[in-house]
């Protein structure tokens, strides 16, 4: 029993992998041809500041899924859920949050959530770090 289950996890880890892959490859292909038809439009090879903004969004959206196949890898070497990683991901993602981030649309409570979360993430990769980083992982099962 215990023999199938491995196996099944296994493959269902293989399947993550893949889409996950499918999923970065896709977001690339289509980052490429959104910049290319932005460039393309008159006038030619100039971006306005909100559509670098967007451009920008959509790359880090690209690295933050870069980050999780990078977390998956760990897990499938390891298998353990690496917290300094882990800790990477959440970072890029609330960075990506702040950076196309309109101000106006948010009350003053929500932003200082966002700081504290900022604060928190950046203070426990620190301790993460300092306590061994990769080498003080997480179980992960």
């Amino acid at each position: 029993m215990l023999a199938w289950i491995a196996r099944v996890e296994g493959l269902i880890k293989g399947v993550l992998i893949f889409m996950m892959l499918l999923g970065i490859v896709l977001a690339t292909v289509e980052l490429g041809v959104v910049l290319w038809e932005e460039l393309a439009r008159p006038p030619w090879f100039r971006f306005t500041a909100a559509k670098f903004l967007e451009f920008i969004g959509f790359v880090m959206m690209i690295l933050i899924g870069l980050e999780l196949l990078e977390t998956i890898k760990g897990y499938l070497k390891d298998d353990k859920v690496h917290a300094d990683v882990v800790f990477l991901v959440a970072m890029i993602a609330i960075a990506r949050k702040v950076i196309i981030l309109d101000l106006d649309k948010y009350e003053a409570g929500k932003l200082l959530g966002m700081a504290a979360i900022i604060l928190a993430l950046g203070a426990g990769y620190y301790v993460c770090k300092r306590a061994g980083g990769a080498e003080k992982s997480l179980p992960g099962g």
